[in-house]
């Protein structure tokens, strides 16, 4: 007791890192459904109810958090959406509000006593412990594509593909659209500590994470991690050139806009780029293989995928977000609660393309916005809007104020946030799972907002 009252804050570090670990754990699939889960889900818990027990004896300032009622707002519209529809299942139901008690509560809440240097030294533990982590898990992936090594596994329970799999690099990562979105937060958080450490061999380090984390985009064939590189991108760079830029006002944004637009497409277009070497290079090596100079049918590695796209740009996720609005228009006040999205759709829309597909059962739409509205209905989803446009307004009215040592760390937190609500649009992500992500997420946003409410006391 006597080291609790004098560090009260001890678990938050090490909880914080426990549930990295586990939401690495679920999107790795050397892990996912592995006996470790098991472990890792119990440490989760364990550090979170004796986080949250702790928490208690600071409440005052945690309640203090800005926006904290918006998220106890969604939290109620969750319960309510789940109790309303129970007789469509409760179990899981239970446990996604367990999970979002600790994202909001545990995760996202910031004591406002406690000051922002403690969270910027966890900011930068547990920044450094991602780029490793997932330095590692990319450059693993890149490994399996040299050797050309391909998994394709058709369980009971679920299905795992590791490797180069259907023309797409999977690697160790679940699916390639998450992987790419970790690879570009990952390219971000390198080029921040690029910018801000002086040490030779920790820029070394970053530089060669950022190259094989672009590697993994590329060779992913993720479109949604190529929009995220490009939203990251856009806004790193016009933030960084909005703020050393010294000229008027008009010019200064008009210059920065170029600037950043510029920078962003040059991005995009090396992925290209790099594609189409990588591509012809495999054409070489087939070539070699053959001995044949001229093919009569070189192989194409995302000639399926390919198709795919140009019958369907949006690779049936206009479908699915259709799907989730016919199933909001039946529920349309508190919706049908996320985890009974399927259950309910077979139940009362059989129909509707979630359940009723040539693809298999879906149980959520790929899309923050579709993944809300049908969930929670227009209650949870016009408090997660308030909650949205609060978060904008408040981090953007006082940025520009800040003229200290503390504006780049304040912009790349704020740009991983964009990132990941870009990818959204695209993947579950931020609310109703457990991703790596989604964790940075609330953990960022709970730093910015506590930054600027430390300023104003």
């Amino acid at each position: 007791m006597k080291l609790l009252n004098k560090n009260p804050y001890i678990l938050e570090l090490p909880y914080k890192i426990v549930y990295f670990i586990f939401a690495i754990f679920t999107y790795c699939n050397l892990t996912f459904m592995q006996p470790i889960m098991t472990v890792a889900v119990n440490a989760v818990l364990l550090f979170g109810s004796l986080t949250g027990l702790l928490r208690l004896f600071k409440l005052k300032g945690y309640l203090k958090t800005p926006g904290l009622g918006f998220a106890i707002a969604f939290f109620i519209s969750f319960i309510l959406s789940f109790l309303l529809n129970i007789e469509y299942g409760y179990a899981d139901n239970f446990k996604g509000l367990v999970w979002m008690g600790l994202h909001f509560f545990t995760i996202f809440a910031c004591d406002l006593d406690r000051d922002e240097q403690d969270y910027q030294r966890e900011f930068s533990v547990l920044t450094i412990f991602y780029l490793a982590v997932f330095f590692v898990m990319s450059a693993a992936s890149f490994v399996q594509y040299l050797a050309n090594y391909s998994q394709e596994l058709y369980l009971d329970t679920h299905t795992q593909l590791a490797g180069f799999v259907w023309g797409r690099l999977w690697g160790v990562y679940r699916d390639p659209n998450y992987g790419s979105a970790f690879a570009v937060i990952a390219i971000v958080l390198s080029v921040y500590y690029i910018r801000t450490r002086k040490a030779l061999l920790i820029r070394i380090f970053l530089i060669l994470n950022a190259v094989i984390q672009f590697l993994y985009l590329t060779l992913s064939g993720s479109r949604t991690g190529i929009v995220t590189l490009f939203a990251c991108a856009l806004f790193y760079s016009f933030l960084v050139c909005f703020r050393k830029f010294e000229f008027k006002p008009f010019l200064k944004v008009t210059l920065s806009v170029a600037v950043s637009l510029a920078i962003a497409v040059i991005g995009v277009c090396l992925v290209s780029a790099t594609k189409q070497v990588n591509n012809k290079l495999i054409e070489i090596q087939y070539q070699d293989q053959t001995g044949d100079d001229q093919p009569d049918s070189p192989p194409s590695y995302d000639e399926d995928r390919q198709q795919d796209i140009e019958n369907d740009i949006s690779n049936r996720r206009f479908d699915l977000w259709r799907s989730g609005v016919e199933i909001f228009a039946t529920k349309p006040i508190f919706g049908v609660s996320f985890y009974n999205l399927q259950p309910y759709a077979l139940a009362e829309l059989p129909d509707t393309y979630l359940v009723n597909n040539d693809r298999g059962k879906f149980n959520n739409m790929h899309n923050l916005v579709f993944n809300i509205l049908p969930a929670q209905g227009a209650v949870g989803f016009l408090v997660f809007v308030a909650f949205a446009l609060f978060a904008v307004v408040y981090i953007f009215k006082n940025l520009f104020k800040e003229q200290t040592e503390h504006y780049e760390y304040l912009v790349v937190m704020m740009v991983c946030i964009i990132g990941i609500l870009v990818s959204s649009l695209f993947v579950s992500d931020v609310i109703y799972v457990n991703s790596p992500t989604s964790l940075l997420f609330w953990l960022f946003l709970g730093y910015l907002l506590h930054f600027f409410k430390r300023k104003k006391v």
